[in-house]
């Protein structure tokens, strides 16, 4: 049976790299909002937040054909940080018949606000990371609390 990753973890823990470690362990394909933000240029990172839920629903819509075809493993590489942030994902994985394996980021400061601020590659300011970890809840799955 196929399985799906969420990675769950604030910008700058680690996360896209654990995700990456995963990728090549499992053949696994990578899934990411932040990719939206380099269609025009891939080598630009130009996020606007005006868009930010149409990137989600890209990344989401993405992530549905690669699923339709039920070929491989995915992981979906997002801060995952809350329930219903994971809903659409979760829901997703229970249509298509996948696995759900979590994947928290475990660096040393992954849950350390300053050193994920200055880590973090696309500049997310400390105060914004600060209310994100806040926010952060323990994963839960159709009523089970999954081990992370």
């Amino acid at each position: 049976m196929p399985t799906m990753t969420l990675c769950i973890g604030l910008p700058g823990s680690g996360k896209s790299f654990k995700a990456a470690k995963l990728a090549e362990k499992t053949n696994a394909k990578i899934f990411s909002t932040d990719d939206y933000w380099f269609l025009n240029d891939p080598t630009v990172y130009a996020f606007d937040f005006k868009k930010i839920k149409e990137a989600h629903r890209w990344n989401q819509e993405r992530t549905e054909r690669e699923m339709e075809r039920g070929e491989r493993d995915v992981i979906i590489d997002n801060t995952n940080l809350t329930n219903w942030e994971r809903a659409v994902y979760l829901a997703l994985a229970e249509e298509y018949g996948y696995d759900v394996d979590i994947a928290v980021s475990d660096a040393p400061w992954a849950f350390d606000p300053e050193e994920c601020a200055a880590r973090n590659t696309h500049g997310v300011p400390l105060s914004v990371i600060e209310n994100m970890l806040r926010k952060m809840e323990a994963p839960e799955f159709y009523g089970i609390l999954e081990n992370a």
